[in-house]
């Protein structure tokens, strides 16, 4: 039986040609046993699959609750775009730079891939809380550039001077949501 089975599997990889992983995922997720879940009868087989399944599948493992898992999502978007964003527009960010700091084109690059690196490390289970805690440090470091745009409202005619000041305390929401949204499942 077993020889018809493997000789079987033989002719449908032959035929599925370059398509033979999803045959082999079918009969992966057909020949798992399905144990009775009793914390969670409502879980579903593919889930199982997951939580079975090594690196690399495995690695985005999310925080237990919607809202922390959307708050993480979102936070690495932000962060990673934002990343980017120092690439794209560094004129921008130069702009902000206070004039004690030095290199400030290279500061511009240097937060902009910390951003980037924060915003990837939050996804990665066993690198979650450093990266927030990482972010968190960048924020705080940052923070003269904002307080710099507010103190020379002058130098930034686009936005007005409320503006600027409404952005400091943004900031200690950021380093909330950063902490809360990497801190460790209860």
């Amino acid at each position: 039986m077993v020889i018809l089975q493997l000789h079987t599997e033989l002719l449908v990889r032959q035929h599925l040609g370059d398509h033979a992983l999803y045959f082999d995922c079918f009969l992966l997720c057909h020949s798992l046993p399905r144990p009775r879940d009793t914390e969670n009868p409502n879980r579903s087989n593919v889930t199982r699959l997951t939580e079975s399944m090594s690196t690399p599948y495995s690695m985005l493992q999310l925080p237990r609750g919607l809202a922390r898992k959307l708050a993480l999502l979102a936070l690495s978007a932000f962060f990673v775009l934002g990343g980017v964003n120092h690439f794209l527009n560094p004129d921008f960010y130069v702009a902000m730079m206070p004039p004690y700091l030095p290199a400030h084109v290279a500061l511009v690059w240097v937060s902009g891939v910390f951003e980037m690196l924060g915003g990837m490390g939050v996804l990665v289970p066993t690198a979650r809380a450093r990266a927030g805690w990482g972010l968190v440090l960048l924020l705080v470091a940052v923070f003269p550039a904002n307080l710099h745009m507010a103190l020379n409202p002058e130098l930034f005619s686009d936005l007005s001077s409320a503006a600027l000041y409404a952005r400091l305390p943004f900031q200690v929401l950021f380093i909330a949501w950063a902490y809360w949204a990497t801190r460790p499942d209860d």
